[in-house]
């Protein structure tokens, strides 16, 4: 089974509220993703008949026909194409949506948190779901999250999370 991991298009209502000093003990990490990651290009490559008979196709998606990479563009001028290959996939719509996802997923800087928290109910989030962190250090108050998963300490006493910002900056 495929669980979609996708970055919809609106930020979901966040579906727990997170604070440091209360369930977010250490903050591990807080850095901004680097610019040289921007993306408002991308190339999908895909399989017309499937894969096995080598009949491909590609689609762009760029500032000329798409909303994602036109603000990326608007903002942080011509970046490097990425390229994907999926010749496995045979439909141009689908192809373009994993295109889209690239675009949401890179179109510009987010930030990257990660905490310890010995509150071990975060392990029952969902991957990509929203949460809401405050930590009044860094100036975020309240603002929506990705939740992209967790590891155990080594005591197995509590978990550093990571997270990524659902708004771009």
């Amino acid at each position: 089974s495929i669980q979609n991991v996708g970055i919809p298009a609106r930020v979901p209502s966040p579906v727990r509220s997170l604070s440091y000093g209360i369930e977010l003990s250490t903050r591990s990490e807080l850095v901004q993703t680097p610019l040289s990651d921007i993306v408002n290009e991308t190339v999908v490559q895909f399989g017309v008949s499937g894969s096995a008979a080598n009949n491909t196709e590609s689609i762009t998606i760029n500032r000329l026909n798409n909303e994602f990479a036109r603000a990326s563009y608007n903002r942080w001028g011509p970046r490097p194409v990425e390229s994907i290959s999926i010749p496995d996939i045979q439909l141009e719509s689908t192809a373009y949506a994993l295109g889209e996802e690239i675009l949401r997923r890179k179109g510009g800087v987010r930030l990257r948190a990660s905490y310890e928290s010995y509150d071990l109910t975060l392990i029952s989030l969902t991957l990509m779901s929203v949460v809401s962190i405050t930590d009044e250090d860094c100036g975020l108050f309240n603002e929506p999250f990705y939740f992209l998963g967790y590891q155990w300490s080594d005591d197995l006493a509590s978990i550093t999370a990571a997270f990524l910002s659902a708004n771009m900056i």
